[in-house]
């Protein structure tokens, strides 16, 4: 009896098709660009995402990506620079910062970002301001 239990699951497992992973880059085309916090008090003020599509080529062998991550403030939080690894995580992306400098006392190391809707989920991993966020997108000046 376990046994046709295991093959009739082991039959449906099979048959359902699994879900081609997207790529960094085509997760990239919903999650990029300026967003900021809805709320003026939340500690994220925002994020920005991009590949220096505005900014001179960068030298052969260095990251096409960026990011910027604005905390309140004052906070030891922010970054704005290459990020050490950008990866597709199911829906969204995960993007792991290096680690901080010797002058620097940021905690952050990974953020998880993904699109709900018309917003964008910020989680934060690791820092003061670890947690999860709403951004909106900032409206585009063209």
């Amino acid at each position: 009896m376990r046994f046709l239990v295991a093959v009739v699951i082991v039959a449906v497992l099979a048959a359902e098709p699994e879900k081609p992973q997207k790529s960094a880059e085509e997760l990239y085309a919903a999650l990029k660009g300026p967003w900021r916090a809805g709320d003026e008090k939340s500690p994220l003020q925002g994020v920005w995402l991009h590949r220096n599509e505005k900014a001179p080529v960068p030298p052969p062998g260095t990251s096409p990506w960026g990011v910027i991550v604005d905390f309140t403030r004052g906070s030891p939080e922010g970054y704005r620079g290459e990020p050490e690894k950008v990866q597709a995580d199911g829906d969204g992306l995960k993007i792991t910062l290096p680690p901080a400098g010797k002058e620097e006392k940021r905690g952050t190391r990974v953020l998880r970002i993904s699109r709900d809707g018309d917003k964008l989920e910020v989680r934060v991993t690791g820092g003061c301001c670890e947690g999860t966020y709403t951004l909106k997108r900032v409206a585009s000046k063209q």
